[in-house]
């Protein structure tokens, strides 16, 4: 008997995680398309306040993964080599940088010290993508 009742309750069990799964994806699919619709109104906005050095960020956080500051500069310039007090006040540049990012709304500060693309930032790249936008950074690399 308590076999049928285990088999029963794995059995609704994975049928309630794989509802849970396909409504999460929904709602990321809505959130994506909302993304799509706002950057559609705003594009020529932020396409102003945008530099190469701003979507290569985004370019940069478009994989998902977040990063911190020294992450960032890291990757954007990978052979400079600082001395240790010099390279912390370097860092406040990509802080700035960051900062500005995400008081337009494509990037979000983590946990107290990384940097994450938002659905805007994709969907910003998207919309850069299909105008042909920024060539420098977003086809030549």
């Amino acid at each position: 008997m308590e076999k049928i009742i285990i088999e029963a309750l794995v059995s609704a069990a994975g049928k309630l995680l794989s509802k849970v799964i396909e409504s999460a994806s929904e709602r990321d699919d809505a959130a994506h398309e909302q993304a799509k619709k706002v950057i559609k109104k705003t594009y020529g906005v932020l396409r102003g306040n945008f530099t190469d050095g701003a979507v290569r960020i985004l370019k940069m956080l478009e994989d998902g993964r977040n990063r911190m500051v020294f992450q960032i500069r890291q990757s954007m310039y990978p052979t400079l080599k600082l001395p240790q007090n010099i390279e912390h006040q370097f860092d406040g540049e990509f802080r700035y940088r960051l900062e500005y990012l995400r008081l337009n709304g494509v990037v979000y500060f983590i946990g107290g010290s990384e940097y994450a693309i938002t659905r805007l930032g994709q969907a910003f790249l998207e919309e850069a993508r299909r105008r042909r936008a920024y060539p420098d950074v977003l086809f030549n690399s």
